[in-house]
């Protein structure tokens, strides 16, 4: 284990590079340096990428965990006035522990999933009363 999946992975068809933008209103340019992520995407495939708790040393996962989103950003956001809605996530944990965190929305493919996660994260709020 010890590494994350990457189903939806950053972009990187504008010249090795993609684009993030962020709750504050900035935005960041990174240029790729790993080459699982200038691989091209291939329908169905996951590529499990190495996070530093793995053991891995991969850049460019580090450049992205930094500026991930944690609860205190949310809290940030929704101090400034701001709606924090988060892409893609395609799985149930995850966007459960999203909306635990106080995400005002999640961006999705598979919309059952979100809903499955909705009902889920609805029905442990009644038993835990």
């Amino acid at each position: 284990m010890g590494g994350w999946l990457d189903y939806d992975g950053p972009a990187s068809y504008h010249g090795g590079a993609g684009g993030f933008s962020f709750a504050d209103g900035h935005s960041e340019k990174k240029k790729w340096t790993s080459p699982r992520i200038l691989q091209a995407p291939l329908k169905g495939v996951v590529r499990p990428y190495p996070t530093p708790l793995g053991g891995g040393l991969d850049r460019d996962v580090v450049w992205m965990q930094e500026r991930a989103t944690h609860p205190p950003d949310i809290i940030q956001a929704h101090q400034q006035g701001l709606k924090l809605w988060i892409y893609t996530i395609n799985d149930i944990p995850e966007a459960t522990g999203l909306l635990d965190w106080g995400v005002d929305g999640i961006i999705t493919a598979n919309p059952s999933l979100i809903w499955r996660a909705m009902a889920l994260r609805g029905s442990q709020e009644k038993t835990s009363r």
